[in-house]
């Protein structure tokens, strides 16, 4: 490790101090705790007020854009699960149903989130006595807009009764 005096840190990192458990940095001049932004809780908040963290004008940004939340929350690429509820017809043979329901799900999400998705990738149950079935399928999707559209595209199936 080298040495340096203060004098030899740039002009930004001089006035910081490492606290005495070595957790946290700490500006000298105020005593406040430095965070992961290279600022303090009220620095990180005007930051905030002024939108330095806003996505950028061409993103949506509202209560429907679930993508925003969901890339901010997860890493990506990842594995993520698929949760949807099918009404089954009751005078279809409900083998055949669930066999053709299994192979739309998969066929959809490997379109649309361009991976493999293998059979044993798609679990089933029943609900209600048979006349629902849960289907939860696991795709590997690359950025969170893909989930939205994936869901989108699972949605257009006029037996998909819900989708989570």
């Amino acid at each position: 490790m080298l040495n340096r005096s203060l004098t030899e840190l740039p002009e930004e990192l001089q006035g910081l101090r490492i606290s005495k458990d070595g957790q946290d940095l700490i500006d000298s001049k105020t005593g406040a705790i430095v965070n992961a932004f290279g600022a303090t809780r009220f620095d990180v908040a005007v930051h905030a007020i002024r939108g330095d963290f806003d996505p950028p004008k061409s993103v949506d940004n509202s209560e429907r854009s679930s993508s925003l939340l969901i890339g901010a929350l997860k890493q990506f690429p990842m594995e993520y699960m698929f949760n949807l509820v099918y009404r089954l017809n009751q005078t279809e043979d409900q083998q055949a149903a669930r066999q053709s329901i299994s192979a739309d799900v998969r066929r959809k999400l490997e379109r649309v989130c361009g991976c493999t998705v293998p059979e044993e990738a798609c679990t089933m149950a029943d609900r209600m006595n048979g006349k629902y079935v849960s289907v939860k399928a696991v795709a590997s999707v690359q950025h969170a807009d893909i989930i939205a559209k994936a869901y989108d595209e699972l949605g257009q199936d006029p037996r998909v009764i819900m989708k989570f």
